[in-house]
């Protein structure tokens, strides 16, 4: 930056207590959005002069945080191509290389720049690697919440303008630093190469993580631990009020299983998961899938998601994915539960005898109407039925002209149909009773 920019570096000293640094709820089962509050004390008067220069063609500013949690920058960038970079050392420890991966972190660094004009905040690793990148329009606050950083590691700080100045050139940069808990997302982990490693899936870990920009992207990596043949699996995740969310399951090789969308503040639900097709992955590696937490509109630096995952021992059940014909689950003589939600579609497959009739119902939930359709060996397409009202049962008869797989598909009317209770598939025998259950 020019030599009329002066930076103002202030280390804000006090204990590292309730008083000088974010405060860290515990994680309960009912937290929808868990809150942290910034306790940021008022600027301290101790002030430094910038060293110039320290853009592009100068070196960055080195930072000596020393043992203050928390440390201020004041600056400028009065010029349309100026750019002002920092040299950032976490403390503690020996100074560290490239190596300094998040797996080796203990601290989780938050930084917020705000500015009357647009700027934009790239964070780079000893390598030049960018490990995160924010920008905020004028007076809008952007900048990681939770950087997972090691004792001893090095980071260089950017920014930028990205838009027309302001008569104030000046801006503001905060850090401060806070123990990683046990329940805490680590960052970066926006790829699968970076993903968070949790605890198997029996043990039914729980993170809590931000989605501090409008494009955030978390993942994260479950090892599927012991599973039976009635084991299903279930990501469940509550964003924070003004956050559109999106889960997706991808299996150990990356390809994907299921997936949800919500809506602004919608808790987010993927179900009956096959622990089978979770666990495909490359030989000799244990199993083990992969969670993508995306925001579909909407960001929070305050208030974090929790996202839970759990396996459960189920009774007949379907198992996911199994929305089109390469992948319809197994149902046998009796009841089979599932459940719809958004717009799924579930289809099963069950055993068709020549010349023997098979009676399909459909019991849905008592605030769903669905669809019920057949397909027989050798037909061209499905048949339909779905004449039943709201929480009414549907029924189709199939008698096969050949042995072979009978299949069998269920849809909502309508997308918000179905959700969150079951509903019931039951096969058998054809009856004269054609009265509800």
């Amino acid at each position: 930056m020019p030599r009329s920019g002066i930076l103002f570096l202030s280390l804000l000293v006090g204990g590292v207590g309730a008083s000088a640094c974010k405060s860290r709820p515990r994680l309960t089962r009912g937290d929808a959005a868990v809150l942290v509050t910034p306790a940021v004390p008022e600027p301290s008067p101790n002030a430094l002069a910038e060293q110039e220069p320290n853009g592009e063609q100068g070196r960055p500013n080195s930072i000596a945080w020393g043992e203050a949690p928390v440390l201020e920058v004041s600056a400028a960038l009065p010029e349309g191509d100026d750019e002002d970079r920092f040299l950032l050392r976490i403390p503690g420890g020996a100074p560290l290389g490239a190596d300094a991966a998040p797996a080796t972190a203990t601290q989780q660094l938050a930084l917020e720049v705000s500015a009357p004009a647009p700027t934009s905040l790239v964070v780079k690793t000893p390598v030049g690697l960018s490990s995160f990148a924010s920008a905020g329009a004028a007076g809008v606050i952007h900048g990681p919440a939770n950087l997972a950083v090691a004792p001893g590691s090095e980071l260089t700080l950017v920014v930028r303008r990205t838009g027309p100045p302001a008569t104030d050139p000046g801006y503001r940069v905060r850090a401060s630093l806070s123990t990683i808990g046990a329940g805490d997302e680590r960052e970066p982990n926006h790829e699968v190469a970076q993903a968070h490693l949790l605890s198997p899936a029996h043990t039914a870990p729980e993170v809590a993580g931000f989605l501090d920009t409008a494009k955030d992207v978390d993942v994260f990596q479950v090892p599927l631990g012991p599973a039976s043949a009635a084991t299903v699996i279930a990501i469940e995740l509550e964003p924070p009020p003004e956050v559109a969310v999106s889960v997706t399951a991808l299996d150990g090789a990356s390809m994907k299983v299921g997936a949800a969308r919500g809506k602004k503040g919608a808790r987010v639900l993927l179900r009956q998961l096959s622990p089978e097709r979770l666990g495909a992955g490359p030989t000799g590696v244990p199993p083990a899938f992969f969670v993508v937490v995306r925001s579909e509109g909407g960001s929070d630096r305050t208030r974090r998601y929790l996202m839970r995952v759990r396996a459960d021992d189920a009774p007949p059940s379907e198992r996911e994915p199994n929305d089109d014909l390469n992948t319809p689950s197994p149902a046998e003589a009796g009841e089979t539960l599932g459940y719809l939600g958004g717009s799924d579609v579930d289809i099963f497959r069950a055993d068709g005898r020549a010349g023997h009739a098979l009676q399909v119902e459909l019991l849905p939930p008592k605030s769903g109407d669905l669809v019920l359709e057949t397909m027989a060996p050798g037909q061209a397409g499905f048949t339909r039925t779905d004449g039943g009202r709201r929480g009414q049962p549907e029924r189709l008869t199939v008698t096969p002209a050949t042995d072979g797989p009978v299949l069998i598909r269920i849809s909502a009317k309508r997308v918000s149909e179905g959700g969150e209770q079951p509903y019931r598939l039951r096969l058998g025998q054809p009856t004269t009773d054609t009265s509800s259950p």
